[in-house]
C-alpha cells in the first residue's frame, strides 16, 4: 500500500456500507447456485456421515469409569416412504417428492440427509427461476445447449438415463447460458472504471503543501519539487503515481483531484498528510489519457472491467431470479422453507 491508497480498514467500512443495497443483500445466492452447481454433480452432501472420535474413559479418584460422548445422532436419512406427492413448485412448473428424491440419490444410489435435500430444491428452483430471467431478456436454452453440457454431467460421474443426469445436464445448461449472457451484455457497455493519471507531494503540515505549490507557480519542475520535499514512497520518482482506478486511493485524496481538475491542486488532506496532487487526466477509461498508460496497463484495467461488469450482470440476473422465487413458490413443509434473503431452502429443524 502506498501512501495515497486506500486503508484495509477504511476499504471494509465502504464494502460493510454497500452491502446494506437491498440489491447486494440478495446477491449472496448467486453462492447457493454455486454450490448447488456441486450438489447437482455429486447429489450428496451429508456432512453428518463424518466420523468423529469418542471421548476416552477416564477413571475418577474411585476408580469408577465415566464414558462421555458429545457425538449427536446424524439426521434420519430421507426415504421414498417421505415424499410429498409435490415436492416444489414454481410457475405452473412442479416436481414431484420421488422425482426430487430421485435426482438427490442418482449419483451414489445412498438416500440424502434433509439438507441435502433441501440444496437441491434450492437448485432446481434457482434454475427454473434463472431460466424464466434469461428467456425475459431473450435468451433461451436450446437442445444444443443441453447437448453441449452432457459431456460436464458425464465427466462428473453422473449416470446417464437417469433424472439425476437430466438435472445436471439442465444446470449446467443455465449456467453456460447465464455466463454467455453476462459476457456478450458486458461487452456492449461502457467501462464503468474512473481512471485518475497523476503525481503528487506529500506533505506533513498544510504549510509545507503551500510552500511545495509555491515553488511550483515559481518555475520548478513539479516532479523536482517532489525529490525534494516529498514525505512518501513516490517521492523519489518525482512523485509519479501513474494511471489507476480512482477506488484505488483513498477518497479525500480523488476527492480533491476531482474538485480541482486538471492542473495542481491546492493542499488536499488525508489520514497520510496534506497531498499537493498534479492532475493529468481523471475521467473513464480511454486509450491515451496520460503517457504512462502503457498498451499493456490500459488492457489489463479494460479486462478487468470487463470481469467486474460480467459478475455484476451474473449478480443481478440471479439476484432476480432469488426474489421471483420469494414472491411465487411453493415447498412442501417436510421439505423446507425458503429462506430470503440469502435465497435457498432450510431443511425442517430435526425433532427433538
Amino acid at each position: 500500500m502506498n501512501d495515497v491508497s486506500e486503508s484495509p480498514a477504511a476499504r471494509a467500512a465502504r464494502e460493510k456500507a454497500a452491502k446494506t443495497s437491498p440489491l447486494l443483500l440478495v446477491v449472496p445466492a448467486v453462492i447457493a447456485i454455486c454450490v448447488a452447481a456441486v450438489i447437482a454433480y455429486t447429489f450428496l452432501r451429508d456432512d453428518s456421515t463424518e466420523s468423529v472420535d469418542v471421548s476416552a474413559i477416564e477413571a475418577d479418584e474411585d476408580g469408577v469409569a465415566d464414558e462421555a460422548s458429545a457425538v449427536a445422532d446424524p439426521p434420519a436419512a430421507v426415504e421414498l416412504g417421505d415424499m410429498p406427492d409435490v415436492a416444489v413448485r414454481f410457475r405452473g412448473v412442479e416436481l414431484s417428492g420421488a422425482d426430487l428424491l430421485a435426482i438427490a440419490t442418482g449419483a451414489t444410489g445412498v438416500a440424502p440427509s434433509p439438507q441435502a435435500l433441501a440444496d437441491q430444491v434450492t437448485t432446481w428452483l434457482l434454475v427454473e427461476a434463472v431460466t424464466d430471467v434469461l428467456s425475459e431478456r431473450g435468451v433461451e436454452i436450446t437442445d444444443e445447449a443441453r447437448a453441449d453440457s452432457e459431456a460436464s454431467a458425464i465427466a462428473a460421474g453422473v449416470p446417464t438415463d437417469t433424472l439425476a443426469f437430466d438435472a445436471a445436464v439442465e444446470l449446467q445448461a443455465v449456467i453456460n447460458a447465464l455466463n454467455d449472457y453476462a459476457r456478450d451484455t458486458a461487452a456492449t457497455q461502457d467501462s464503468t472504471v474512473e481512471l485518475i493519471c497523476s503525481s503528487h507531494i506529500l506533505l506533513e503540515t498544510e504549510d509545507d503543501a503551500f510552500s511545495a505549490i509555491d515553488r511550483i507557480e515559481a518555475g520548478e519542475d513539479f516532479a523536482d519539487v517532489a525529490i525534494a520535499l516529498s514525505t512518501g514512497p513516490s517521492g523519489p520518482a518525482g512523485g509519479q503515481l501513474g494511471c489507476v482506478d480512482t477506488t484505488t486511493f483513498v477518497a479525500e485524496y480523488v476527492d480533491g483531484a476531482r474538485a480541482s481538475g486538471v492542473g495542481v491542486t491546492p493542499p488536499v488532506e488525508s489520514q497520510f498528510g496534506f497531498h499537493v496532487i498534479d492532475v493529468r487526466y481523471l475521467g473513464p477509461l480511454v486509450e491515451g489519457a496520460d503517457e504512462s498508460l502503457t498498451p499493456e496497463l490500459f488492457a489489463t484495467l479494460n479486462e478487468g472491467a470487463v470481469r467486474a461488469a460480467e459478475s455484476a450482470i451474473f449478480d443481478e440476473v440471479v439476484a432476480n431470479a432469488s426474489e421471483a422465487v420469494a414472491v411465487e413458490h411453493f415447498i412442501d413443509p417436510s421439505i423446507g422453507t425458503w429462506v430470503f434473503p440469502p435465497g435457498a431452502v432450510q431443511a425442517p429443524a430435526a425433532a427433538g
